[in-house]
Order: C-alpha cells, then sequence, then structure tokens
C-alpha cells in the first residue's frame, strides 16, 4: 500500500469546511489524494489507482449518509468542529462540485406502459432530496455512482432485465427497466449499498419507494437483422440472424423467448416492386434454425445467381402467439472470380435522385430502394465494380465503375432517358469519376443527356454488365446502409438487358463472351 505521503496532498481535490459551532468562524480543509505522476494524463487505471478510487468513493459516501459527521465527532478529536459541507472534485472534472446529504427519495416517473420482457414505454425516474428539499445532483463518485435497484415486492430474488440505474444529474434515470410476465406487479426501488457504508443506514433511512400495481400486457414484437451479411458469392452459403425486440420503444428483450416455447422460420426472397433478380433462394439439406438467448440465425442458405436480393424474414413462435415479419439487407451476389473494390475513397461516381432519406429509413424502405437502383444500374448496362451506399440528404447511390468511357456513355443514356424509373425516386443528375450529367428541361431533347463537358447528342446503345469479385472482407455493424464494395481488373461481357418491361437492347462486342441477364 502507497504510504499517507504519495498519496495525500494538500491540494484542492476534496474540500471540508469545519465550522465550530461556539464561533461564527469555520476552517476550510483541502486534500488531495493522488497517485505520482502518470505517463497517460487520460489514465486512472492500476492498483493504486483502484486504492485512490475506493478512498474517495468512501469519504464521499459516508458524508452524504451522514455518518462521516457522526464519526467525526464521535472521535472528539476537534472538539466541536464537525463537516457541514463537502466539495469534490474528481479527476478530469474541471471544477468541484458541492455533494448533498440524502434526506429522503421520491418516485418522479413510475413504470408505465409494460410488456412482456419489453422495456416499459415510461421508465422509472428517482430523485433524492436533502433535509432543505434540494435536489442531490450526484451521490457517490464519477467512476462508483450509487446505484438504485427495482425489484418485484414479494419476488425481490428474481432479477429485473434493465433493473438498475446509477444516480448522476440529479436522478436514476432507466433506460430498459421491464417486468418478465404478464400480470400486475407492485414495484420497489432501493439503493444498492455503496461502498464504506453501513447496511444499517438504508434501513433506518428508508429510502425505498414504491410504484402502485403496475400491469403487464401481452409483448408486441419486431425484429433487427444482426451480423449482416452484404456481398456473398453465387451459391455460396451465408447464414441470417435475428433479434427479437420490442416493437414499441425498438430495445432488446429481458429473453427472446418465454414459457417453454420457440421459434419457428421461414426465409424467402422479397419481390422488389421493380427490377428483380431472377435467381432463387437455396437452403441447402444441412440448413437449420438456431435459436440462443440472444438471436434467432437461420443456416447455410445461398443464392445461386448474381444481382442484388432482399430477404423477406418471418418468425413465428411455436405457440403461435408472435410473429415477426421482416426484410433484411439487400445481398449482392456476385461470381467467385470476380473482384470488388472496398476503398471508400474510390467511389469517384453517384447518382442522385430526389426522394426523402429519412423517411424511407424510417419505413424500412432504403434497402429496398438500394436494391432497386443497384438491379436498375445494371439493367442499363452500366458497368458497375463496386456495390452501392446510399448518402444522407437526397437519395444519393455511391458507387464506382470500370474505365469504360463509351460504355459509360451508352448507360447513362439510358438513365437519363427514364429518370422516373425505379419507383418513389425522380433522378436529378448523375456524376460519373469527375463528369456530371443532368436531366434535360427540354422537353423535346431526344437523348436526355446535359452534361458539364461535353453537349452533343449521344445515341442509345445499350451497355455492359461488369462481374464484381470476391474479397474476404467483416461483416459490417447492423447499421450499416451499404457495403461500398467496389472491384479491379474486371472482364466485361456483352449483355442482353431490359430496361423497361417492353424495351429491350442488344450489343455484340468482338471477342467478347455473352452472358444473359434478365430483369422484372
Amino acid at each position: 500500500m502507497a504510504s499517507f505521503s504519495k498519496i495525500a496532498h494538500i491540494k484542492p481535490l476534496v474540500t471540508i469546511t469545519l465550522r465550530l459551532r461556539r464561533q461564527v468562524s469555520s476552517i476550510r480543509l483541502n486534500i488531495e489524494l493522488r497517485d505520482e505522476p502518470r505517463t497517460s494524463s487520460t489514465s486512472t487505471g492500476g492498483v493504486l489507482g483502484e486504492l485512490l478510487s475506493n478512498i474517495a468513493a468512501n469519504i464521499i459516501n459516508r458524508y452524504q449518509t451522514g455518518q462521516l459527521q457522526i464519526a467525526w465527532k464521535a472521535l472528539n478529536l476537534t472538539g466541536d468542529i464537525i463537516p457541514v459541507s463537502l466539495d469534490a472534485q474528481e479527476p478530469f472534472d474541471n471544477v468541484s462540485t458541492p455533494l448533498g446529504i440524502i434526506n429522503r427519495t421520491l418516485l418522479l416517473i413510475p413504470p408505465t406502459s409494460c410488456r412482456q420482457q419489453s422495456p416499459c414505454t415510461i421508465q422509472p425516474v428517482i430523485v433524492a432530496y436533502d433535509a432543505e428539499g434540494n435536489v442531490i445532483q450526484k451521490l457517490g463518485t464519477n467512476d462508483q455512482p450509487w446505484q438504485v435497484q427495482g425489484t418485484v415486492i414479494g419476488q425481490s430474488s428474481q432479477i429485473l432485465y434493465g433493473g438498475i440505474a446509477n444516480y448522476s444529474n440529479g436522478q436514476a434515470q432507466f433506460q430498459s427497466f421491464s417486468l418478465p410476465n404478464l400480470g400486475s406487479y407492485q414495484v420497489q426501488f432501493t439503493f444498492i449499498q455503496p461502498n464504506g457504508i453501513n447496511s444499517s443506514f438504508f434501513t433506518t433511512a428508508n429510502l425505498t419507494v414504491q410504484t402502485d400495481p403496475v400491469t403487464v400486457t401481452e409483448a408486441i414484437l419486431g425484429g433487427q437483422q444482426v451480423n449482416n451479411i452484404y456481398v456473398v458469392n453465387v451459391n455460396d452459403t451465408f447464414d441470417i440472424s435475428v433479434v427479437p425486440v420490442d416493437n414499441i420503444t425498438g430495445l432488446q428483450l429481458g429473453q427472446i423467448k418465454w414459457d417453454n416455447w420457440t421459434w419457428w422460420t421461414n426465409v424467402t426472397l422479397y419481390n422488389l416492386p421493380n427490377f428483380n433478380s431472377h435467381g432463387s433462394l437455396i437452403a441447402q439439406n444441412i440448413s437449420t434454425t438456431i435459436v440462443n438467448l440472444t438471436a434467432v440465425t437461420v443456416t447455410d442458405l445461398s443464392i445461386n445467381a448474381t444481382g442484388m436480393y432482399i430477404l423477406n424474414i418471418r418468425l413465428v413462435s411455436s405457440d403461435n402467439k408472435h410473429t415477426i415479419q421482416m426484410v433484411s439487407n439487400g445481398i449482392l451476389v456476385k461470381n467467385s472470380d470476380d473482384n470488388l473494390v472496398t476503398d471508400s475513397d474510390q467511389l469517384l461516381s453517384n447518382v442522385t435522385f430526389a426522394g426523402n432519406y429519412d423517411a424511407l429509413n424510417a419505413s424500412n424502405q432504403l434497402e429496398i430502394k438500394r436494391a432497386m437502383i443497384y438491379n436498375y444500374f445494371i439493367s442499363c448496362g452500366m458497368p458497375l465494380v463496386s456495390d452501392i451506399t446510399l448518402l444522407n440528404g437526397s437519395v444519393t447511390a455511391l458507387f464506382q465503375v470500370s474505365a469504360l468511357p463509351t460504355i459509360i456513355s451508352q448507360a447513362v443514356t439510358i438513365l437519363l432517358k427514364k429518370p422516373n424509373a425505379v419507383p418513389g425516386l425522380n433522378l436529378i443528375s448523375v456524376n460519373i469519376n469527375g463528369r456530371s450529367y443532368s436531366v434535360s428541361s427540354s422537353p423535346d431533347s431526344s437523348s436526355g443527356i446535359s452534361s458539364d463537358n461535353q453537349s452533343a447528342n449521344i445515341g442509345l446503345i445499350v451497355g455492359l454488365v461488369v462481374g464484381l469479385a470476391s474479397i474476404q472482407t467483416q461483416s459490417p455493424s447492423l447499421n450499416r446502409i451499404g457495403s461500398g464494395r467496389i472491384t479491379e481488373n474486371v472482364q466485361s461481357q456483352a449483355v442482353i438487358l431490359n430496361v423497361a418491361q417492353d424495351e429491350f437492347y442488344k450489343v455484340d462486342y468482338p471477342l467478347i463472351e455473352m452472358e444473359l441477364i434478365a430483369f422484372d
């Protein structure tokens, strides 16, 4: 243990004001608890750091319960001089904070609108006051705050999901407090005994607060995809994982299954409003559904043709009381010998549509639009060498193309000919490798192209489809919209493509193998 000379210095970390009751004067005592200087200005770890943290928490906790004052007076070393206030300045705080002495607590907001295993829509809030009725802003230290725990009266041994909250900024605000089963429950909230405090204090202080009976109704469940898969090879297997969540708050459940039932799953290809690729979803003989404590996973799925696909995922509880219907992110399926460029700095092309990105995201339509945009680009012959990423603001698709100027011009011609081809989105502009095109305002324009580099009309010729190649990448995060993958050294292919349901264009290039791509 470090000597007192190493950890006690006369500098203002803990400031105690001592008052002689029979006189007007007071004494201000400043004490600093610290370790020797550290190499890192942000480090508080280590054995000595933990020791000092415990000492500081002990002093502050005993003061805020009044036990420090009682013990101080009982020692009778300073006569009638006892602490009447305590300020603390903790590591990395710029100012000292006055600390109050707890006198009572109040359940300011009780839990309301609670569903099975789901965070209550209205979360409980507990506030502590001193004897003068002032709200206590802080109880404990920054790294050891006081904690409030909620329990069901008569079932104190049952641990509630989200049942503990730290007291800070004048309240203990719960974030995911939930109750387990249908019925009516009375809940009590008590402080967990902090460091250095005698357990008898909370018994005598009576700081426990209780709710009126809280009604718990049937769970309303939704799903969130996790460990998202964005790019796979044709016929390669992949897994789809879903976390059941509360559909009202979007928060995790205490348990994803209860009452001895389990989840059944069904995964199919989602039918896009337009530009569907014509592959099939294949469940292998070894495909299984795995239900663990956190997620439901369908294993060993595959798709047998290139394009971008959305999966329709349906989970049904075995007791038929709960159903979750959702769609996956867009999954780009490519040939195994194609390569994608994944560096976002190399995504030098973009197409902008008039659309509400936030509204599409909120309605779970953003990935559906992304899949249609990708497949539409391919149907126009755009020589894509990447996945596409959608950017906020207007709906902007960011991607990269191969260096084939003639083919790019042909694809842009087709894009601008039908600016409303993607349902719900209106094409505004196209920027390919630094060259900008916009939809012509002239109704009699034969090409529909307006370029900042060239004003000549370009004949309508079909471009070619570029394969995409495999690389090993980690799964993106849950909130990712586009994978931003791209390719190098892509081999060109001649194609027959469908621009609209009744318009087909064909172009043959010598010495290049023909491939057939079909779209709805």
